[in-house]
């Protein structure tokens, strides 16, 4: 099923991955069914299609390759140490007043300084 609806492109965002970020805003006056159909798209993997002043016909589509395989997004290295880094403050050190950014910054610190250390 193709989903139709009026909209406007109210935002590009360029990403670092060579990505693009849109953001979409729909019609005002969306029906139930309408509203519905686009919460049932949520995280899923599909064709984005815009159309100015025309309604998109099934034959507009057929020509689309298909999607490639979206891979599962793992957390980057950074990402998995600052979580592990989070479970550690959260049970040995969330006592100490800052907040775990301001801890985590000054680990990382730390652990640049003991890199620097070891060169000289």
């Amino acid at each position: 099923m193709i989903l139709q609806l009026p909209a406007i492109i109210s935002k590009i965002t360029s990403m670092s991955n060579r990505s693009l970020r849109v953001n979409v805003d729909s019609n005002e006056d969306l029906t139930d069914e309408q509203m519905q159909q686009v919460m049932s798209k949520l995280e899923r993997y599909g064709w984005f299609c815009f159309l100015e002043d025309s309604q998109i016909k099934e034959e507009d589509l057929i020509k689309l390759p298909p999607l490639p395989k979206k891979e599962k997004e793992e957390k980057t290295p950074s990402q998995r140490l600052r979580g592990r880094m989070f479970v550690y403050y959260k049970e040995k050190i969330s006592k100490d007043k800052g907040g775990f950014n301001q801890w985590y910054e000054k680990q990382l610190d730390k652990i640049g300084d003991n890199y620097l250390d070891k060169l000289n």
